[in-house]
């Protein structure tokens, strides 16, 4: 049987480049389950995921996620972050799509990146940008970044088989916004994003 058909994203270097610690799956829902079931805490990353590369599936990705969304929602002050979530499909968006109305009026701004049509007769704040990206290459990614002028961080993923995602989680600013810049490359002029 021969290998598959190696995966290449416009991130793939980046994340085979990434010089972080394994990040095991249990690790994610443990520290999600014991950092963000505490309303006190005002999440930015469990110590664990600090520069964590991983290999897990959607399950884990979603909670990974919920994690940077988080920031938006409980950290003040309200309004600083810019949020910037990739949406592979469509029917993803559906599925958190409560969230965003909650999280989007909370953000300094948010971009949803995915296919045409994406959130429509969803309600979403004025603040929101909702950028085609038919034809970037970024099928096979997986991206959510929360950046404020002082702090930031992301998530940056591929599927690498059905279901089965590998990147990484960083809370440096400087590696977000190297994200944010292969992004804006990617994207059609009317889609460039800023912090």
């Amino acid at each position: 049987m021969s290998d598959p058909t190696p995966i290449n994203t416009p991130f793939t270097e980046l994340i085979l480049d990434f010089k972080g610690k394994d990040l095991p799956s249990e690790q994610i829902e443990s520290d999600y389950n014991n950092t963000l079931n505490n309303p006190n805490n005002y999440f930015v990353a469990p110590q664990s995921w600090n520069e964590s590369f991983y290999t897990t599936s959607k399950q884990y990705m979603l909670l990974l996620s919920r994690g940077i969304e988080n920031i938006v929602k409980i950290k003040p002050p309200f309004n600083k972050f810019t949020l910037i979530s990739l949406f592979q499909r469509n029917s993803n968006f559906n599925n958190v799509k409560e969230q965003y109305v909650t999280i989007s009026p909370l953000t300094k701004k948010l971009y949803l990146i995915g296919g045409n049509g994406l959130a429509s007769g969803v309600n979403l704040s004025n603040i929101t940008d909702i950028i085609d990206s038919y034809g970037c290459g970024l099928e096979n990614n997986w991206i959510i970044m929360a950046l404020a002028e002082d702090e930031g961080c992301a998530l940056i993923a591929e599927e690498i088989r059905t279901g089965k995602y590998r990147g990484f989680f960083t809370n440096n600013r400087n590696l977000a916004i190297r994200c944010l810049n292969i992004l804006n490359d990617l994207l059609p002029i009317s889609g460039k994003m800023s912090v």
